[in-house]
């Protein structure tokens, strides 16, 4: 008996799909609508990728590619056997170093929030700063923060996409326990059910390739005509978001019977994809138009939405942020990379070391001329091997003794030279970690950083803003999705199904206590006369719990949809408050302000507990009057006060200025 092998590149585990022949039965409308975001998307492609001044003359796609190999010191292949290749990693270096000075930044995005009457509300903002904090950490932002950094920095241009996801993966549980598995096959069977794993706000770096501005001469995204977006994956990965859609029987997917030529395929054809796929490979177009509120997603050539769809998120802005790093004009979309303020030094410094190690092979291996009429082998010239019948007064070297002198020290100099013009336009070598010359003390070292902390500050700038565009778009998603009920839940006090509802808890500072944790909780029952004590009593349970101090912020997630605030994001590049620079500073401050009989010895401990990233009921002695700044209870702080407008606000009222405090919206 015969056995055919599946030859096709698609998971025989996976149940067959029937699909659809043909194109989909697209309208009049329909019709020309696709040939009207085709269109629209190739003068992008093609106004990007001519060649552009801005780019050196280059593409923008050989532009990307050259800032890629200098960033990773690459290597060419010899193009000659006698070839000398070398790179000094100046440039990567210089990026690396770079990267890493920004990373011990703390660029934490402050969240403020402002009601009609343009009064800050302080407890909402900190409680919205709290869940943007926790999602982020979801999202594994450090990691994502440090990759669009230096895709800022190496390509001087990083677009970021944020939007609201859900994730599911496939959970599969077995009839029997593992542990009596033998490694039967037969009589062996599972259940199998999509599980969702993950559910909130995703930041993903696309590469600067995979974006198309409608106007490259258009530096602001906001003010783009439009934006495509282009995105591939697996087949498989593709039917679990996009499986159920009404349009999806009519994706292809065999890659090989797809055209890139607009003058015989268009896209309503349903044979037309915009860049080469392989065989199950699904192309994903997203298609924005901001000014007239229009979305499209493109399968594989075929449009999965209605014609004039609205942007599928409340704000109807692009969700995508672009920032740069260098501006190369005010009228152009893209920025300069620094391998693109390098380039020119790196290649003679490059050029400067080849040559000196051209000089140095050549003073060990002089090139000589033979006149003894026989042919020698270049091993006669190696240490210590002695050839018989050879009149070494018949070989010469060419050009004289001087041509085999090796590297001068006017050549050991302009190697020199050229690297300092490589540092003066990168980073100095102190913020490369290199100690400066001679015996620094602790205050020049200080010094020295500050210096420069002001050559930095273009980068430090780009990446702050970038960070600022990221959470305001992040802040637009969580307003939208954050406060629904994520289920429902058993209310046993009451015996009734309520909606259960997110919740957020983050490391903090506690004024006045040091480190400490925030919790942020929703309540849709939350009003004006709810007991602050309640909330209290349970902060200082939890803080003799866990040995830290805890505060709690209470939210109303139908107040707040409600509410008509006006929202700011800030973020104030700052040493992290854990950063050994930061423990110097912080030092000289305190013997300064020791210096003054009135010095605020709370203050000060307040300050150390944050700069040390310890908790400071921990570090320090309780006074007569208990903790440091502890919180006063409510009955001795003389009841409760209602937020004047319309009871949004419920708080204790503190001697001292204290996050212990319970708002709704």
């Amino acid at each position: 008996m015969e056995i055919q092998l599946q030859t096709e590149n698609t998971n025989p585990v996976l149940e067959k799909e029937k699909k659809k022949e043909g194109k989909p039965m697209y309208n009049e409308d329909e019709v020309n609508y696709a040939g009207y975001l085709q269109r629209r998307l190739m003068d992008a492609k093609n106004q990007r990728d001519r060649t552009h001044d801005e780019f050196d003359g280059m593409t923008y796609l050989s532009y990307y590619e050259n800032n890629l190999k200098l960033a990773n010191s690459h290597i060419p292949p010899k193009a000659n056997k006698e070839d000398v290749l070398f790179v000094t990693g100046t440039t990567r270096q210089g990026l690396l170093a770079l990267c890493a000075k920004i990373n011990q930044l703390n660029l934490s995005a402050e969240v403020k929030a402002f009601d009609k009457d343009n009064r800050q509300q302080v407890k909402v903002g900190l409680g919205m700063e709290a869940i943007m904090t926790k999602t982020k950490q979801l999202d594994m932002n450090e990691e994502k923060r440090a990759l669009r950094e230096y895709e800022l920095y190496t390509q001087g241009t990083a677009f970021n996409e944020i939007m609201w996801t859900e994730e599911f993966q496939l959970e599969k549980n077995l009839n029997t326990s593992f542990k009596d598995y033998k490694g039967q096959v037969e009589g062996i069977d599972w259940t199998s059910r999509l599980k969702k794993c993950y559910e909130g706000v995703r930041c993903n770096l696309l590469p600067g390739p995979n974006v198309y501005l409608g106007n490259i001469r258009e530096y602001f995204v906001h003010n783009q005509p439009y934006v495509f977006s282009y995105d591939k994956m697996n087949y498989d990965e593709a039917k679990a978001i996009y499986g159920k859609w009404e349009r999806w029987d009519y994706v292809r997917k065999d890659g090989s019977k797809f055209t890139r030529d607009t003058e015989t395929s268009m896209m309503y054809y349903n044979n037309w994809t915009l860049r080469e796929i392989e065989n199950n490979e699904i192309e994903i177009l997203k298609y924005q138009d901001e000014q007239n509120n229009e979305f499209m997603i493109i399968l594989n050539g075929v449009m999965m939405m209605p014609i004039g769809f609205p942007i599928p998120w409340k704000s109807g802005k692009y969700n995508i942020t672009k920032d740069v790093y260098e501006i190369i004009s005010p009228y152009f979309a893209y920025g300069g990379s620094m391998p693109k303020r390098l380039k020119s030094s790196q290649a003679l410094e490059n050029e400067f070391w080849r040559l000196a190690l051209l000089k140095t092979q050549k003073s060990f291996f002089p090139a000589y001329a033979n006149m003894t009429g026989k042919v020698l082998s270049q091993r006669i010239f190696m240490p210590g091997k002695i050839t018989n019948n050879l009149n070494a007064d018949q070989l010469k070297v060419i050009g004289g003794d001087k041509m085999a002198e090796g590297v001068t020290t006017s050549e050991i100099n302009m190697i020199k030279m050229l690297r300092e013009n490589n540092n003066e336009n990168s980073l100095p070598e102190i913020s490369k970690g290199q100690q400066p010359t001679g015996d620094p003390t602790a205050t020049e070292v200080v010094q020295i950083q500050r210096e420069a902390r002001v050559l930095l500050g273009l980068a430090i700038f780009g990446a702050a803003l970038m960070e600022k565009k990221v959470s305001e778009v992040w802040l637009d998603t969580l307003l939208e999705n954050w406060f629904d009920p994520e289920g429902t839940v058993l209310d046993e006090a009451r015996e009734m199904i309520v909606d259960k509802y997110r919740s957020a808890s983050v490391s903090a500072p506690i004024e006045g206590e040091g480190r400490g944790r925030r919790m942020v909780e929703l309540d849709p029952e939350l009003n004006s006369d709810y007991n602050p004590r309640d909330i209290y009593n349970e902060e200082e349970k939890l803080s003799k719990e866990e040995s830290q101090p805890v505060r709690k912020i209470v939210l109303n997630p139908t107040e707040l949809k409600k509410a008509d605030y006006i929202w700011y994001i800030e973020v104030f590049p700052k040493e992290k408050e854990s950063s050994e620079l930061q423990k110097v500073l912080f030092d000289g401050m305190v013997q300064r302000i020791m210096q003054f009989p009135n010095a605020n010895m709370e203050w000060i401990e307040e300050e150390f507990a944050k700069v040390w990233n310890i908790p400071a009921d921990k570090a320090f002695t309780k006074n007569a009057m208990g903790s440091l700044n502890q919180p006063i209870p409510p009955d001795m702080m003389g009841g409760v006060m209602v937020n004047p407008m319309g009871g949004n606000a419920a708080t204790k009222i503190p001697q001292k200025p204290s996050i212990n405090t319970l708002a709704n919206a």
